[in-house]
């Protein structure tokens, strides 16, 4: 009796160590994942400005100063400096001074400068007169000569040929104003004025 507890015993502690050599199941495996999320739409960029309008160019200075021209707008035109009309070329105190001493006056010299300059294109026969002006009226600037040789362009060869002749002179009412020897001399004259900056008062001993 007593063996037949001891076999049943041992039976049983058999049994027991062959539950514990057995392999443990794994745990469940972990979910799958998720899926992915749809980016965001790009949005549209927005048009561009429109292009601005070109500013105004400033005014020109007052007559009395002869100031400095505005500066252009953005695409504007620039504005126009200038002296009492227009222009500024011999109001300068060294070009008033060489004025004051040519003898008999300036436009005198430029109508006489012509007789060596003639069957000269414009460009040709301004730069002509220059010369010939600067040779009698040295130290006189070449922007205030060059009043005077487009002075002598536009009045004409008989102008100044008539106009520099012993008997009839600069200062004759003939080569003053128009006439038939000098038709458009006044047009030349405001022109004469315009560049300079100042009146011609060549024929009334201030010029």
């Amino acid at each position: 009796m007593d063996l037949l507890r001891l076999i049943g015993l041992v039976a049983l502690l058999a049994s027991l160590g062959a539950c514990s050599d057995e392999v443990v199941p794994p745990p469940p495996g972990g979910g799958g994942g998720g899926i992915g999320g749809t980016g965001a739409v790009t949005g549209t960029g927005g048009d561009g400005g429109s292009v601005g309008s070109g500013g105004i160019g400033g005014g020109g200075g007052t007559a009395a100063s002869g100031g400095t021209g505005g500066a252009a707008g953005m695409g504007g035109t620039g504005g126009v400096g200038g002296g009492e009309f227009g222009g500024d070329a011999c109001i300068n105190d060294a070009d008033l001074d060489v004025i004051g001493m040519t003898v008999p006056n300036l436009r005198w010299q430029a109508a006489d400068c012509e007789t060596g300059c003639v069957r000269l294109m414009h460009d040709e026969f301004v730069d002509c007169i220059n010369q010939c002006v600067e040779t009698q009226a040295p130290g006189l600037s070449s922007e205030c000569t060059s009043c005077y040789g487009e002075l002598a362009w536009c009045a004409g060869a008989d102008c100044n040929t008539g106009c520099t002749n012993p008997i009839l002179n600069i200062c004759a009412p003939d080569c003053t104003a128009d006439s038939p020897l000098c038709p458009g001399y006044s047009t030349c004259l405001t022109e004469l004025n315009r560049c300079a900056g100042r009146d011609s008062l060549d024929c009334l001993d201030d010029t």
